[in-house]
């Protein structure tokens, strides 16, 4: 025996280790992404986005920038057209005349009409401090 390795020897080395490494890294079968369906409103120097999600309910998160003048003033958030209000659902502290980031999640409201809640795609997001309005946003499918 001389020790040296044939080329057909060799190739079934190698074949055999990439499908040996291959069977082990094998990753689990790729799920499909959930269907989520998308909107934001861009309005008072930030962004609310609103995110249907399949568990059944919505998150709707964000940050205002500007036009938050401090906690002695009332602040109200409303959806103008369906009247839906986030004034009792989020909370936020107000910071150099925005707010601090906020996030909730909902039951009541929708981006589609498959199901219960308010349905708030196309819809104007609107911020009024003392009863008037100082900023507003159109709902904007993604």
């Amino acid at each position: 025996m001389s020790g040296k390795i044939s080329i057909s020897t060799l190739i079934l080395y190698v074949v055999l280790a990439i499908l040996c490494l291959t069977t082990l890294t094998h990753s689990s079968p790729l799920v499909r992404r959930q269907n989520q369906i998308v909107a934001y409103a861009d309005l008072l120097g930030g962004r609310v986005t609103i995110t249907q999600l399949a568990q059944g309910y919505t998150r709707i998160y964000g940050q205002f920038n500007t036009g938050f003048q401090g906690s002695t003033s009332s602040y109200s958030i409303v959806f103008a057209k369906s009247g839906y209000s986030l004034s009792n659902k989020i909370n936020y502290s107000i910071l150099n005349g925005g707010t601090s980031a906020f996030q909730v999640d909902v039951t009541d409201l929708r981006l589609d009409n498959n199901g219960p809640g308010v349905n708030v795609a196309g819809d104007i997001l609107s911020v009024y401090r003392n009863n008037a309005l100082i900023g507003s946003g159109n709902v904007v499918s993604i």
